[in-house]
């Protein structure tokens, strides 16, 4: 097969216009992926600008989008999100289900990063209005759109229902750690088959996605820690094969999270700092993945003893937090924390704002003990 890159020369050379929009689109995809940002933001306003020579909806909606992406990775969310609504609306114009579907997902998790309400709903709704492209792969029995489809809708219903489901089932008060290890496993259960399939067509960077969603319910559920490390190493193959310098910085923070569940906070300290330097490398220093980088680093800096170091890098979280307009979001009632922030180290340091901490320790359905609580300082 032609790959993008030559496919886009050729089309160039013989001034084929509808070929080149859609090559500049899927080397901006590509590169993105790839975290080479400055070549997928020119890719993008390559194809915007000769899909409005062409007035083609559908592209212009999608090099939109795909500008909003770019920078919502730069960590210029209000202009990520004007971008994205507006590739959004291009796309609804011509009913591309699929892009929209993506489309809708990243403003959600956007949404999310601030805690803003209504994002499990949109996320809800991508995952619903991705599953409507179904039957069109099945009627032309396409394997790996059908698997990837099914694939991308578990991982966005996963985040969305999971969120929910914990404040519910809290509320009605049931223990923290039995609805955890349940709904993990319910997710996990289902999350077996998605791979099953992923992996008879052989489709690995979706693969690589699954995996990191089973890292995310291996560790709600406290599963061992050798467990959740194999799970991150399978998937951070597949990264480091591409030179994808992003997705390896999240693959050394989720690391860290499973060293310092190990009380290992030196090791901790070290991935993280190499998670640092791959997201500056990669242009990501200033948005949601750095941040996240900031706080485990400081978490595990104070734990090595190194409190003045830890405190400074916290200073930074929050000062980088305010500038996104976001602060740790609590994994019970999902608002921003605004008061103390308390996270649990036997958790996977899942974070409690005061409010459902307090809740919670009084009616005694803490997931842990509160000694193995760490108390930040105002996170914003």
């Amino acid at each position: 097969h032609t790959s993008p890159q030559a496919s886009l020369q050729i089309s160039a050379d013989n001034n084929d216009f509808s070929n080149e929009q859609s090559s500049h689109e899927e080397l901006g995809r590509i590169q993105l992926w790839l975290s080479n940002l400055e070549r997928s933001e020119a890719h993008y306003g390559s194809c915007l600008r000769i899909g409005r020579t062409t007035h083609d909806l559908a592209i212009q909606g999608k090099a939109t989008a795909g500008r909003g992406y770019v920078a919502a990775c730069y960590g210029h969310l209000d202009s990520g999100l004007e971008s994205l609504r507006a590739g959004l609306s291009l796309l609804r114009q011509c009913d591309e289900r699929q892009e929209a579907s993506r489309v809708i997902y990243e403003i959600a998790r956007i949404q999310r990063f601030r805690a803003e309400e209504g994002w499990q709903q949109r996320m809800e709704d991508a995952a619903t209005l991705l599953t409507r492209t179904l039957p069109t792969f099945l009627s032309q029995k396409h394997a790996v759109f059908i698997a990837r489809t099914k694939a991308q809708a578990w991982i966005w219903r996963t985040e969305s229902r999971l969120s929910m489901e914990l404040r519910g089932r809290m509320l009605q008060g049931e223990s923290l750690v039995d609805t955890m290890l349940q709904l993990s496993w319910e997710a996990l259960q289902e999350g077996k088959s998605v791979l099953a399939d992923i992996e008879q067509v052989g489709d690995r960077l979706i693969r690589s996605d699954v995996l990191l969603t089973q890292v995310d319910m291996q560790m709600l559920g406290l599963q061992e820690a050798a467990l959740v490390q194999a799970t991150i190493d399978d998937a951070k193959r597949v990264f480091e094969s591409n030179s994808s310098l992003r997705l390896i910085a999240k693959c050394d923070k989720l690391s860290a999270c499973v060293k310092i569940f190990e009380h290992d906070f030196q090791s901790a300290k070290l991935l993280l700092e190499g998670s640092q330097r791959r997201l500056h490398e990669a242009g990501c220093n200033k948005g949601g993945e750095q941040v996240e980088v900031y706080w485990f680093l400081a978490i595990a800096l104070r734990l090595a003893g190194q409190e003045h170091e830890g405190r400074d890098v916290l200073a930074k979280a929050i000062e980088l937090y305010t500038a996104l307009g976001s602060s740790r979001v609590c994994c019970l009632c999902c608002c921003m924390i605004r008061g103390a922030c308390y996270t649990c180290l036997e958790c996977y340091q899942r974070d409690y704002c005061k409010d459902c901490y307090a809740e919670c320790a009084l009616n005694g359905r803490s997931c842990h003990r509160t000694t193995s609580m760490i108390r930040a300082a105002r996170p914003l």
